[in-house]
């Protein structure tokens, strides 16, 4: 499962990143197997996702989520 399908108030560890070459931002700000992260808000019709991860709140587009496997 990625991030971009779960709902709001998920809580999960990251298990894997997929296309690490195009996402070197999801490492550089956290996003590493084994962290545990939390969806707090959903934008309707496509929009970002808001998520927690390591005590910061980061905004996500869609495209960035489907690459992170919870």
């Amino acid at each position: 499962m990625t991030l971009a399908n779960c709902k709001v108030g998920f809580k999960g560890l990251i298990k894997n990143l997929s296309d690490i070459e195009d996402n070197i931002y999801l490492l550089e700000n956290g996003f590493t197997p084994g962290q545990e992260v939390e969806i707090l808000s959903v934008s309707p019709f496509g929009g970002p996702i808001g998520v927690q991860i390591r005590g910061t709140i980061l905004a996500l587009r869609r495209e960035e989520a489907l690459c992170i496997q919870v």
